[in-house]
């Protein structure tokens, strides 16, 4: 018997040894196999590359348990984030029970350690995000739960670890990014048993946010011990006296918090006891600490508070908040600056109440400092905010702001100036909305003196006095005289409904004056570095929008304004800025040597179509610093580049606006008129190919005379309603039309002396005399003749084709005279259509390439519409869901579905707009290849 116990001992002791050597030897035996395989199922499913180096199985390691060890594993992205890291880790280690591994109630892990993991999140401007890279599996069908097999994996977790790791996230499309570059962090306990003590300890260093380009925190350090008894069974976790270290202040978490289904019922205490005052600083955001590490603070704070109730976001349900924060003694100065800020003092006390959050108070009950000898107090208490606003407050001091400078490092800055004020208020809203502005207090001032700030790349700023007074209707201000790079501005006037307009967003008005004998833009614009000032191309059609909550009224007189090319002077004009529309009224100015009056609307609530409407009426204005000084002129008028003279003009005008509130100039229309008694060619084209073709002698003037031109634009064409006028002795009738290509279409009717006739056209009408003779037919050449002219080509190049007129028709003679004068006027003109073709081939090519950018620019502003549609469309869908949030359930979901829809609606309506965009772009280049076509005949 015992032999036999003794042979059956070891043949089960050689089959354990043999089923452990299989466990050994089968991944080394068939690793390549299971690399390859794993690597090939995982790229199957993921829109990334998958790959690791290595796994291993060990029974040493963590004996008496067996461990499965993945090496060197990353996932890196593809197309967008092509050799970008998405998530990868050093090792991950899973560590089994070893007896489940022989069992069959499945395998029971008991440790999990990821070792460098190191997490990549990155949102490209577009919306693409690197994590999004599971592929859809096409039609996918739910599993019924009850047929789904249970997990053979069971998780008897006695220890989590991760060790050195590394996580930052990037928005490109927020600006925004945050990471830390030393995390860890170790969970151990019997995470299996019903009742355990768990331990929990985390440490992050280098912590770093950023948003738009500002540091908010760099290089924070995070770190907590927590010791926490769990109920597992009924959800239940007490933690003793827990820490939490930011920076250098020291928490301490205590209390007990219950999980009920999808509610949460806390009742937490924390508290950071008595603390060094510098140590509160060092969570001041980075961007406003410069210099923090040469700061002496002294003093001390103390933060505490606690939360109870139930949290359960679905129902809108909030455990009541109380905090408390307070600031004694403190002083902060520099070793480098002779004042400093001192006797700082704060209480601020806040209760929120999370089921009723309009029971919550907030409380500034004192907030004080001195510095350079003058103390500074503000208080400040809000009850009810969400009913009926309730507000107490005060703020009364004085601040020489030379003296902020002498006690914090202000770089690249210079102040000096006294801020005086003493301000009261106490009331509830409601009093404001009824107007029962006698039973609201608000009063007090505030007093600018000899105030001086000087900046780098930006204009030096003086404000030599400046009172504004605060009473519940109004904030008057009683003179502001100010200097900004030696321009003078005198401001007087009242601002309206404020209160409304800070606490509910409600129509702020009011009325002011602006007195100045010289604004000069030109010298203020020359302190602010050229690469600091956005193009009007880069400016979104969103960010020229007029608020539709302001109603103001501005009468401003400036003796001088400069901003060159550009010079007026003895400006009067109203502006009025109401329900999302700029009007000026009757603005008046003297300028380009003669006088101006100007109405114009800018209208922008459309804010996918901002237009600009208004009339321009003008005597005495310059045509030539006109030409030089507006670049609309240049576009709509470009033979006024070699013109003189003094003009009256009238122009009424519709035009959308593009980026930067500027006209879109193909889209100006309008009708005008334009008198002058003379208006003299200096240098034109058009005038030189004319004078070559015919033969002009002293009594040629290259005046016109008398002229007076009725004109309409639209589709991007200036149209000319013919009108007489004299060169001399040349008589004229000039109609037509031009483009804001620069194109030329024109008649010019003529009646000039013969003796102006190129020297063929003389010779073929002594010919015809001759051949009328031959017919018996006496013939005299007049000493007049009338020619016409066609003008095209462009402004630059233009073709003149000239043409006899007026000849009899019906005699044979005069036929056979008529068909001598065209031959000879094509002599003539050949060699100038010779000429011309090039030219013509060069000005196809350039309608093509101009129609090309139009369409771009149709296409570009569709797109900017459409994401505005978008944008709106989301904005309106958060705005749904928010407003939901303090309802029931069946509210929330309605609001969930609404949402939806504004989005999918917005969408189509974008995709239509870009869709319509397009159509209208390949027809502006089809439009643009037929011209060129015909240009080439």
């Amino acid at each position: 018997m015992k032999k036999t116990l003794k042979i059956l001992i070891k043949l089960v002791a050689g089959l354990v040894l043999l089923i452990l050597l299989l466990l050994l030897v089968t991944p080394v035996l068939f690793k390549k196999q299971i690399k390859e395989q794993v690597i090939k199922v995982a790229n199957e499913n993921i829109e990334a590359q998958f790959s690791f180096n290595d796994f291993g199985v060990s029974f040493f390691k963590h004996f008496p348990n067996f461990s499965f060890t993945l090496k060197e594993v990353y996932v890196v992205g593809i197309e967008s984030f092509e050799e970008d890291t998405i998530a990868g880790f050093n090792s991950f280690s899973l560590v089994f029970d070893l007896s489940s591994l022989i069992g069959k109630k499945g395998y029971s892990v008991r440790s999990v350690i990821v070792n460098r993991p190191v997490i990549k999140a990155v949102v490209l401007a577009d919306g693409s995000a690197s994590w999004d890279i599971m592929k859809s599996s096409g039609d996918e069908t739910p599993e019924d739960e009850s047929e789904t097999a249970p997990s053979s994996m069971k998780v008897k977790l006695r220890n989590f670890e991760i060790r050195d790791g590394v996580i930052w996230y990037n928005d490109y499309q927020s600006l925004m990014s945050a990471g830390f570059n030393n995390y860890n962090l170790k969970l151990s306990g019997n995470m299996s048993s019903a009742q355990s003590d768990i331990l929990l300890s985390v440490d992050i260093t280098g912590f770093n946010f950023t948003s738009d380009g500002i540091d908010y925190v760099k290089g924070a350090s995070l770190s907590g011990r927590f010791d926490v008894g769990a109920d597992l069974e009924n959800n239940l976790f007490t933690l003793g006296e827990n820490s939490i270290s930011l920076n250098e202040i020291l928490f301490s978490l205590s209390g007990v918090v219950a999980m009920q289904g999808e509610s949460i019922e806390t009742d937490l205490s924390f508290h950071t006891g008595e603390t060094g005052f510098k140590e509160l600083l060092s969570m001041v955001p980075a961007f406003y600490m410069k210099g923090y590490e040469s700061l002496r603070a002294d003093g001390t704070f103390g933060f505490s508070g606690t939360a109870k109730g139930i949290y359960n976001s679905s129902d809108s349900i909030y455990p009541d908040v109380d905090l408390e924060l307070y600031v004694k003694d403190g002083v902060i100065s520099y070793p480098d600056l002779p004042e400093k800020i001192s006797d700082i003092s704060v209480v601020f006390k806040a209760s929120v109440a999370g089921s009723n959050p309009d029971e919550s108070l907030f409380n500034l009950e004192k907030f004080h400092f001195s510095m350079a000898g003058n103390p500074f107090d503000l208080n400040f208490m809000l009850r009810t905010p969400i009913s009926d606003p309730d507000m107490l407050g005060n703020a009364r001091g004085k601040i020489n702001l030379g003296s902020v400078s002498s006690a914090i490092p202000v770089e690249e800055m210079e102040l000096s100036g006294i801020i005086d004020m003493g301000l009261a208020f106490n009331g509830r809203y409601s009093l404001i909305e009824d107007n029962r502005y006698d039973e609201f207090v608000a009063n007090g001032s505030v007093t600018l003196s000899d105030i001086s700030i000087a900046m780098d790349k930006m204009p030096p700023v003086s404000v030599s006095a400046a009172k504004f007074i605060f009473s519940p209707r109004f904030i008057a201000l009683n003179g502001l005289s100010m200097d900004i790079a030696g321009s003078d501005i005198f401001l007087a006037g009242r601002i309206e409904n404020y209160i409304a307009y800070v606490m509910k967003g409600e129509t702020i008005s009011g009325s002011m004056t602006l007195n100045s004998e010289l604004i000069d833009a030109g010298k203020i614009m020359s302190f602010i570095p050229s690469d600091t000032i956005p193009n009007a191309e880069e400016v979104p059609l969103a960010d020229i929008r007029v608020p539709g909550n302001i109603d103001f009224k501005f009468s401003s007189s400036i003796v001088k304004f400069l901003y060159p090319p550009l010079s007026a002077s003895n400006i009067e004009a109203n502006i009025i800025v109401r329900d999302g529309t700029i009007k000026i009224e009757n603005a008046g100015l003297e300028t380009l040597g003669g006088s101006v009056n100007l109405t114009a609307l800018y209208d922008t609530r459309d804010s996918l179509n901002p237009i600009v409407k208004g009339s321009v009426k003008g005597s005495g204005i310059g045509i030539k610093p006109a030409f030089e000084t507006f670049n609309t002129v240049q576009k709509l008028v470009p033979v006024a580049e070699g013109m003189s003279g003094d003009i009256s003009v009238l122009f009424e005008f519709s035009s959308s606006l593009g980026k930067g509130m500027i006209p879109v100039t193909d889209s100006i229309t309008g009708k005008g008129s334009i008198e002058s008694e003379a208006i003299e060619l200096i240098s034109s084209p058009v005038y030189e190919r004319f004078s070559t073709l015919f033969k002009l002698d002293e009594s040629f003037s290259n005046q016109f005379k008398d002229v007076s031109v009725e004109f309409r634009v639209e589709n991007g064409r200036v149209y000319i309603k013919p009108f007489n006028t004299k060169m001399g002795v040349v008589k004229m009738n000039i109609g037509g039309d031009h483009g804001l290509d620069q194109s030329l279409n024109y008649v010019v009717k003529t009646e000039m002396p013969t003796r102006y006739l190129p020297e063929s056209m003389k010779t073929l009408m002594n010919s015809m005399a001759a051949q009328a003779a031959l017919l018996g037919i006496n013939y005299k050449q007049p000493e007049t003749i009338k020619v016409n002219l066609a003008i095209g080509g462009t402004v630059k190049q233009p073709v003149i084709l000239p043409a006899l007129a007026g000849m009899g028709e019906g005699s044979s003679a005069a036929t056979t005279l008529k068909e001598n004068a065209r031959q000879a006027v094509e002599s003539v003109v050949d060699e100038t259509k010779e000429r011309a073709s090039a030219e013509l081939e060069k000005q196809a090519a350039r309608i093509i390439a101009e129609a090309g950018e139009k369409a771009d620019l149709v296409r570009s502003k569709a797109a900017d519409a459409a994401q505005l549609i978008r944008d709106e469309a989301e904005k309106n869908a958060q705005k749904l869901i928010n407003e939901a949030e303090t309802k029931n359930a069946v509210a929330r979901l309605a609001a969930s579905k609404g949402a939806d829809m504004l989005r999918r609606e917005a969408d189509k309506k974008a995709s239509q707009l870009i869709e319509e965009a397009d159509k209208q772009a390949t027809a502006i280049v089809e439009e643009a290849k037929k011209r060129a076509a015909e240009l080439g005949g």
